[in-house]
């Protein structure tokens, strides 16, 4: 195990010296204290304030569509802003660490506002089985670890995506809507029935992928108690 441990010290240095970490956001050097971004931008990302509100812009998205408890975001996100980079290399370049960082991050700035605290299971929205096979993770589970690396709340089973779907990118709310009904199937294992569970996805554009995650949730238990976080949502 330490020979292993050596070589894996090692082989990482060299990968140093030829690939060095680079800020995912504006390509300097990284600071200190990760390895993803530098100082300014860690200090600077776009966290959304209102992590505290009731009726913020995230759960007005999906208010009168799916009851829940509480719902919130991390960070504002645009397709044009600083976190657009950030959001493609976790999703689309194999950076599944960063996701998983990214959600540790957000479990940390959450940990005042006791959004976390009496959440029984995490439930990352699921993709389906071929388009994860393809892209080796999802995104969702990787920000779901994360938040339980911080909070210790475990992840739960049972949330499966039955088929595929084109991309949500450049639709509109009805055709979203139409692209993700039916999508998933909800099957709780039975400590999980009537528990409060924290739906997770890494970003909410108008909400469609959650709303019928939370549809299908809702559908098996009828006494489950619903929450929603998304890493970033659009303004």
């Amino acid at each position: 195990m330490q020979q292993l441990n050596l070589l894996k010290y090692l082989l990482n240095g060299v990968a140093d010296i030829f690939w060095p970490p680079q800020c995912h956001i504006c390509g300097e050097k990284p600071g200190p204290t990760t390895q993803w971004f530098c100082d300014h931008c860690l200090m600077t990302l776009p966290r959304a304030v209102y992590r505290g509100w009731d009726l913020n812009p995230m759960a007005q998205k999906l208010a009168g569509k799916v009851p829940f408890e509480q719902c919130s975001a991390f960070l504002e996100y645009s397709a044009q802003g600083v976190l657009a980079p950030v959001f493609h290399d976790f999703k689309y370049r194999g950076f599944s660490n960063l996701a998983r960082f990214m959600g540790r991050m957000a479990a940390s700035d959450y940990e005042m506002s006791a959004f976390f605290n009496h959440i029984d299971y995490l439930l990352p929205v699921p993709m389906y089985r071929f388009k994860q096979w393809r892209r080796g993770y999802n995104q969702a589970v990787e920000i779901a670890r994360g938040i339980s690396d911080v909070s210790d709340i475990p992840l739960g089973k049972g949330l499966t995506a039955v088929r595929s779907h084109r991309s949500q990118t450049g639709l509109n709310a009805e055709k979203r809507r139409e692209n993700t009904k039916g999508l998933f199937r909800y099957r709780p294992a039975a400590e999980q029935i009537g528990t409060r569970v924290c739906l997770i996805d890494d970003i909410c554009t108008t909400g469609s992928t959650l709303v019928a995650a939370a549809e299908a949730i809702l559908e098996a238990d009828s006494t489950v108690l619903l929450s929603v976080f998304a890493l970033g949502t659009v303004s």
